[in-house]
């Protein structure tokens, strides 16, 4: 539906999964209805870009980030800040939904069971993510957040230039997007997701 002028109204519910910009530049689209289940797999980065659903200010909160239906879809880049709670509630945080470039810590309720594609990549100086001891996200000794066996967002504010793969099997479209490791240590059976490892920065990869 990329581009789809005339579109005005969408109503997505059970599908396991929503596409990179899939309702992009729909310029007219305004009325959003999302009910995601529990099975959802992936909501894509910039989905709702340029429509008139996320270009209508309203539709923020007072920190600038749009919610609808506990689904956290995007942020304003000049309400930009150090360190941000995402709401209780909050099932499903959408690709690249942070544009914070001062952003260094996130707060991850444990009522959140679905990141499959890195919404904090925008974010350069992303030092440490909050999991609390609930849900089902943790962090390694690196601070990489990860979702159950699937590896989610490498902080891009902490400087390591290699990393090594362990107890992965799935690495998030963007985890590594933006961030300054350059040598990677894989096993064979881990799935790279779309951008996994940061498109042309790698310089080395080593299974």
């Amino acid at each position: 539906f990329y581009g789809a002028k005339n579109l005005k109204k969408i109503t997505v519910e059970n599908c396991l999964a929503i596409g990179e910009k899939a309702f992009a530049n729909c310029e007219k689209l305004d009325d959003i209805g999302l009910e995601l289940g529990s099975g959802f797999m992936s909501f894509g980065s910039d989905v709702f870009e340029n429509t008139a659903f996320t270009n209508d200010l309203s539709n923020y909160d007072l920190d600038g980030v749009l919610y609808h239906n506990n689904h956290l879809i995007a942020s304003l880049p000049e309400y930009d800040r150090e360190y941000y709670a995402i709401k209780e509630g909050t099932n499903v945080v959408a690709g690249g939904a942070f544009d914070w470039d001062s952003l260094e810590e996130v707060y991850i309720p444990s009522d959140v069971f679905n990141m499959s594609v890195n919404p904090f990549y925008r974010c350069a100086n992303l030092k440490n993510f909050d999991v609390g001891n609930t849900g089902i996200f943790t962090t390694d000794a690196y601070g990489v957040l990860k979702q159950g066996n699937i590896l989610v967002s490498y902080p891009n504010g902490r400087f390591l230039t290699c990393y090594v793969f362990n107890q992965v099997n799935e690495v998030a479209s963007y985890a590594f997007y933006g961030s300054p490791v350059r040598n990677f240590y894989i096993p064979t059976d881990v799935v790279l997701r779309d951008y996994a490892l940061g498109g042309d920065t790698v310089t080395d990869i080593h299974y």
